[in-house]
């Protein structure tokens, strides 16, 4: 019983020893972080305004944009360096109304345009013929602008041996800075004025006793076809004055306005102002 005993006494020493070591070395596990971390974490300062960077895009500002002041091609009438006299050329039964361009700085440039003018409105072939009982034009300034001189001269002829007297027009757009004549497909959106044919609106007839229906009429029965095929040769070209000219036109109140040949009896011509403005 004494060695019983002492022997359980030997183990129960052996156990606490080794329980002890145990609780030593989880003791010295133990990490202390006092001190390692600061007591009070550091603020960073933003500036008021700050706004945090982000991956969408910015909104677009509205950029402010100067107002231009609007002026209408070909017919600005505020800085014209030229003036327009209006001259009659007379030799018997002829009378002619043209205009003569004056009081512009390119004295080469005025000498072009007068002799372009005076080519086209007193052409020698008419001082020439013998058959010719009368002949008159009148001459009507369209636009005066800065950028165009467009004016319409309307005239009245009768021949020996003809059955009847007519009428007739001529027209110019002279560009003011070259001297050159303007034709309709250089200032007028010609689909836009083969639309308002077909279509029979945007446009009016000028100064004219022809009734719309039957104008419209003369369109349909064939004409506006033809006529679509050659608005490209209406004008005179200054660089083939030669040629034969499918028609005519001229700017009124920066709108175009064309002179269509017509039947005899709708009166020789007839000139149709069109609403679209001329860009």
């Amino acid at each position: 019983m004494k060695k019983k005993a002492m022997m359980l006494t030997i183990v129960c020493m052996v156990l606490c020893a080794v329980t002890g070591c145990q609780k030593k070395e989880k003791e010295k596990e133990v990490i202390e972080f006092e001190g390692i971390v600061p007591e009070e974490v550091p603020v960073i300062l933003r500036d008021e305004n700050y706004v945090p960077q982000t991956l969408e895009s910015e909104p677009e500002t509205e950029e402010e944009t100067e107002t231009e002041e609007v002026v209408e091609p070909f017919c600005d009438k505020n800085q014209i360096s030229y003036q327009v006299k209006v001259q009659t050329f007379q030799q018997g039964s002829i009378s002619i109304e043209y205009p003569e361009v004056t009081d512009m700085d390119d004295d080469a440039l005025m000498d072009r345009i007068n002799g372009l003018i005076q080519q086209q409105l007193i052409p020698k072939d008419i001082l020439e013929d013998e058959a010719i009982l009368s002949y008159e034009v009148s001459c009507e300034i369209a636009t005066q602008g800065t950028g165009v001189l467009s004016f319409v001269c309307r005239g009245y002829e009768e021949y020996e041996g003809a059955a009847h007297p007519s009428q007739f027009v001529r027209t110019m757009n002279i560009d003011m800075t070259n001297g050159c004549n303007i034709r309709l497909k250089d200032y007028a959106d010609i689909e836009a004025i083969v639309s308002g044919l077909e279509l029979e609106q945007g446009y009016v007839l000028v100064e004219s006793e022809i009734d719309m229906s039957d104008f419209s009429a003369f369109l349909n029965n064939g004409y506006i076809t033809d006529y679509a095929m050659t608005l490209l040769d209406y004008d005179i070209d200054s660089n083939r004055p030669e040629n034969v000219q499918a028609g005519y036109s001229y700017i009124k109140d920066n709108h175009p306005v064309l002179c269509m040949g017509v039947e005899h009896a709708m009166g020789d011509y007839v000139e149709v102002l069109f609403d679209m403005q001329i860009k």
